[in-house]
């Protein structure tokens, strides 16, 4: 791994210091920082007012300096733990001054993390080809059965400015975690309660009613569709599961949004009536919200309100093109299909950016669309999920229903993400 320079004499003094508070970083970070980026199976706290720059071999996170002063923290692709971390360590240090002459320090010493991971790390005092000085911190860290390395270099010489930036690499070290091992921040979130007990229940599926009535931000009455489900672990949701509902983790949806989830009890009597009980969400709310719900023979009676189930697409085989209802009238990124083949073969256009379907971010907060990129794969339709499997990789998945009764046999349309798509070749 080699990256370019900038030719900058520092005095040495000052980088001599700056190698001193540089051998004790791993162990003055103390405080969490939380990581809201992610980068290959890094986890990482993005520095305030530092650039991402991604590239093929790296990602580097660039301090806004004005040249020739530099400062950068990269981080590198995962390698194969190969014979052992102290192993890789060296290697990678090695490999690095192949191209810069050591001046002071490249001690290697190891630490544990906090948040359970082992590394092997340095600093050191280098120059370059052309005799600048550089100060380096080089971290390898073990993942499973894979080395993580974490590399800054800064030329910069002013002491007060050196020092700050130090203190932003150990911000982002703190937060450092890695992609279904240590530190991984989605672990964290996924061991806390959720206090949505599990029961006996007898429902089981996504159900629509229309010309339904809500209210909207200003009182007013709109009329429309709504969407409730019911799981048959006694659950009841508010909404629409818009990533369906095969093998979805219920606790991981409630600790995204708590709100609209609750527990259904039906009576068990000959009249069909049950009780919705809901999650308190407001510490302030004092009272538990409670609804009705009454079941018939071909549909349920919610709130009030009649819904029905939908077909849930159970190992429904497509064959042709499906575009959504409207295309003919949207602009080009709605007009975006998809092709299936009975074997369960696709050919994707776009279509979950069509059908606007959300992708949620790793960590941090936020949503962002489907960036409709194309491609081509094996497909699987399951418990009101479509799963599309990329040649490239890549896993996508978002709810696909039918309305109630619709046959198997020849289907000639479908719903993704509430989106009304139709055959038309």
């Amino acid at each position: 791994m080699r990256f370019g320079i900038i030719r900058q004499t520092t005095p040495m003094k000052y980088l001599v210091l700056a190698l001193c508070i540089f051998s004790f970083l791993p162990a003055v970070s103390a405080q969490e920082f939380e990581a809201d980026s992610q980068a290959s199976d890094f986890f990482f706290y993005m520095p305030r007012g530092w650039n991402r720059v991604d590239r093929p071999d790296s990602t580097l996170l660039v301090a806004p300096l004005i040249s020739p002063r530099m400062a950068y923290i990269a981080l590198l692709p995962p390698v194969d733990l190969q014979p052992d971390l102290r192993g890789v360590f060296e290697t990678q240090w090695r490999g690095f001054l192949k191209d810069y002459r050591l001046l002071q320090g490249g001690e290697a010493a190891s630490q544990h993390s906090p948040k359970g991971y082992d590394s092997v790390f340095t600093a050191a005092v280098v120059s370059d080809r052309k005799r600048a000085s550089w100060v380096v911190f080089l971290m390898v860290a073990q993942n499973g059965t894979h080395a993580e390395t974490l590399l800054y270099m800064s030329n910069v010489g002013d002491r007060e400015l050196a020092s700050t930036l130090q203190t932003v690499l150990q911000q982002v070290i703190a937060s450092i975690g890695f992609v279904n091992g240590a530190g991984d921040p989605r672990a964290a979130e996924a061991a806390k309660p959720v206090g949505l007990p599990k029961g006996k229940g007898k429902l089981n599926g996504i159900y629509r009613g229309l010309g339904t009535v809500s209210h909207g931000p200003q009182g007013q009455h709109i009329i429309g569709g709504r969407y409730v489900v019911f799981f048959p672990n006694g659950r009841f949701m508010e909404g629409f599961p818009d990533r369906g509902m095969d093998k979805m983790d219920e606790d991981a949806e409630i600790r995204r949004n708590p709100v609209g989830w609750g527990s259904y009890n039906p009576s068990g009597g000959p009249d069909g009536h049950g009780k919705i009980t809901f999650l308190i969400t407001d510490p302030n709310e004092k009272e538990p919200i409670i609804w009705d719900f009454k079941e018939y023979a071909d549909h349920l009676q919610v709130n009030g309100d009649s819904y029905y189930l939908l077909e849930p697409c159970n190992d429904l085989k497509l064959e042709g093109t499906f575009r959504r209802e409207d295309y003919k009238t949207l602009y080009a990124g709605g007009q975006k299909g998809i092709a299936f083949t009975l074997d369960g073969q696709f050919v994707d256009e776009g279509a979950f950016a069509a059908a606007g379907v959300l992708v949620r971010k790793p960590v941090g907060s936020g949503e962002d669309f489907d960036d409709g990129r194309p491609g081509r794969g094996t497909y699987r339709i399951a418990n009101y999920t479509l799963e599309l499997k990329f040649s490239d990789g890549r896993i996508k998945r978002t709810s696909i229903y039918r309305d109630p009764g619709a046959s198997k046999d020849k289907a000639g349309d479908f719903y993704l993400n509430t989106y009304h798509f139709i055959r038309v070749q």
